[in-house]
């Protein structure tokens, strides 16, 4: 089988275009820059709230002042509250600048591309934040935050799996809400249009909102049962989502935790044929297509995958 191949210069003269300078550090860091533009660190570190979280203000649309200057020569297009697809949330929140779970993950997620930055004070407050939000039965919910609370408890735990894998409890806590809430229907397709339960939990699948949010449901949570040992919900996942016609940001999201968590055997052809879907949907300007959403985004998304699988160089 070829190898999948993509065109990382119009991708990157896409960002340089359009583009913040958080976006365009990223990219740098993505694609091997060691070293980030020291005003780019000043001003995430200006967002940070005291408890360690990050407000809505860090990654709103139109934020462009608040995170830096935007790049040479473009205009700041914006972002999303939660990674690879999901839709903005969070809105209760930012009204007074409070700590908002998903965009901490967010966040963490643009810090883990700016290597330097995953090991720094900044993250690891972050990572305490989330840490200490988490509820007794293992889930993450916040009422204002207008995320579902399995979207956000598979997206703080999938962010703690990735950023503190010594510390297991909060991770294994989170896997069994999200068996309970999730994986009870995640491989029976009848979940996807009606309530489905079996051994008395509820099938959540059917009540996950809109398509994308129930695919980065789904996807997170699938990393987090496997980085926790249950292989059977995992694949039962993976199942269900390789029937889905999924949007570019949703299969780099899916294929990023497989560079961040690791690749089973059992997968490696599952990645094989979705890093050739991602690469056969890139624009002839560079970019990645997106529905709702940032295509600077989408595009950032589907580079760090291709550097994550060593199929484009520095």
């Amino acid at each position: 089988m070829a190898v999948p191949q993509v065109d990382v210069a119009r991708a990157r003269a896409f960002v340089l275009a359009h583009g913040s300078a958080v976006d365009v550090a990223r990219m740098e860091g993505i694609l091997g820059r060691t070293e980030p533009d020291r005003a780019v660190v000043r001003a995430l570190e200006r967002l940070q709230n005291s408890d360690g979280g990050f407000p809505v203000a860090a990654v709103a649309r139109g934020a462009g002042a608040a995170l830096g200057t935007t790049a040479a020569g473009g205009h700041h297009e914006g972002q999303d509250t939660i990674a690879s697809g999901g839709r903005a949330g969070a809105r209760g929140a930012a009204d007074s600048g409070a700590s908002s779970i998903a965009v901490t993950c967010q966040v963490l997620a643009h810090l883990r591309d700016i290597p330097p930055l995953a090991g720094s004070p900044m993250a690891s407050r972050a990572v305490a934040f989330l840490r200490r939000s988490q509820s007794v039965d293992g889930s993450w919910s916040a009422a204002q935050e207008g995320v579902d609370p399995a979207l956000l408890t598979a997206s703080a735990a999938y962010t703690l799996a990735v950023m503190e894998p010594d510390h297991p409890d909060p991770i294994v806590r989170a896997a069994r809400w999200l068996r309970r809430t999730l994986a009870d229907g995640a491989g029976d397709t009848r979940a996807e249009g009606t309530e489905h339960s079996r051994e008395g939990g509820p099938g959540r699948v059917a009540a996950l909102g809109s398509g994308s949010d129930r695919s980065a449901a789904l996807f997170r949570a699938a990393a987090v049962w496997g980085h926790s040992g249950d292989a059977a919900a995992q694949d039962s996942a993976y199942a269900l989502l390789e029937q889905r016609d999924l949007t570019a940001p949703e299969i780099a999201g899916w294929l990023a935790t497989f560079v961040e968590l690791g690749l089973a055997a059992r997968h490696f052809a599952l990645a094989f044929r979705l890093l050739g879907r991602l690469a056969g949907l890139q624009q002839t300007d560079g970019s990645w297509p997106v529905g709702e959403g940032s295509a600077v985004e989408a595009t950032l998304a589907a580079l760090r995958v291709f550097r994550g699988f060593r199929l484009v160089g520095e």
